[in-house]
């Protein structure tokens, strides 16, 4: 049995989450991880269904881009265009324009953007080299919960403030190193009880860009950087929705993101049965199972 105890989130985290995270190539996230937007739409639609509390994205966003209506918003890693979609309504003279590295979720993107009737452009390329976009091209850039996968930080960066409009803000969103620790800590009790190799015991590889170490970062570029959390929690009365929230919505905590032989089917599947398991000890005991999200954006100008 996994016993969280009294202990806060942040001695459970210090306890639970390693310094070590996993870290993927533009190859893998093109060809494997984003070949589609699954993973996306899960992590999606059960973190709405099941957000108890916080403020929903778009609304937090809304409230961190100020848009009067005209400005022209980049979205870096747009993903399958969620965000440009609530987005677009608010920018009745403006524009949208959609950057991810995978022609897979642009694909997604295209498809949402248009049959919602939302003018848009999407451009493949990796969100360090902008330089299909002229200085000053945007008053507003965006990069929600994607600046982990950029190769080069710094240049992504400095591309951001070059193809800023004067006066234009740089949103960056994204988690703590402590968010989601309940579940990480199933993960890891999961993995030991399979036996799972040492190497797949790391955190998410948010842990490269984090709400602790992003500060410094654009603050090399940015006169101005402002920290806006924005804590949620997500309740869970019944298993599956979990299930489906950790193995395809988060590919079991990116262990199962990368092909490894040594990780075969019915590895997964035995990971899966023994996670199964401690979800439903945690919900006979407490009733429910709690998932705390902690992330926040920095807005830089």
């Amino acid at each position: 049995m996994v016993s969280f105890g009294d202990r806060s989130l942040d001695a459970l985290a210090e306890y639970v989450i390693p310094d070590d995270y996993f870290s993927f190539d533009l190859a893998l996230l093109r060809d494997s991880i984003f070949d589609d937007d699954r993973m996306l739409r899960v992590k999606q639609s059960v973190f709405e269904q099941h957000r108890i509390s916080g403020t929903p994205l778009a609304d937090h966003l809304l409230a961190c881009l100020d848009l009067q209506g005209h400005e022209s918003v980049l979205d870096l890693g747009c993903g399958n265009g969620v965000q440009l979609e609530l987005l677009a309504p608010r920018l009745p003279q403006g524009r949208v324009v959609g950057l991810d590295v995978a022609p897979g979720v642009l694909d997604a993107a295209r498809k949402r953007l248009t049959e919602a009737g939302i003018d848009h452009q999407l451009v493949e390329a990796s969100a360090d080299d902008l330089s299909m976009f002229a200085d000053d091209s945007f008053h507003r850039v965006m990069a929600n919960y994607m600046m982990h996968y950029v190769p080069d930080l710094e240049r992504c960066v400095s591309e951001t403030r070059r193809v800023l409009c004067p006066g234009g803000k740089f949103l960056l969103t994204t988690n703590s190193t402590r968010s989601m620790v309940e579940m990480y800590n199933l993960h890891f009790e999961a993995l030991r009880r399979v036996g799972a190799p040492e190497y797949t015991f790391k955190a998410s590889p948010k842990g490269r860009v984090s709400l602790e170490n992003s500060a410094e970062l654009v603050g090399r570029r940015f006169d101005r950087v402002d920290l806006r959390q924005r804590p949620d929690v997500m309740e869970f009365t019944a298993p599956e929705p979990f299930l489906r929230f950790y193995a395809v919505g988060h590919n079991f905590c990116s262990v199962s993101s990368k092909p490894d032989p040594a990780l075969d089917q019915e590895f997964f599947d035995t990971l899966l049965s023994e996670m199964r398991s401690l979800v439903e000890d945690v919900i006979q005991r407490e009733g429910r199972l709690t998932v705390t999200k902690l992330t926040g954006t920095f807005v830089c100008e």
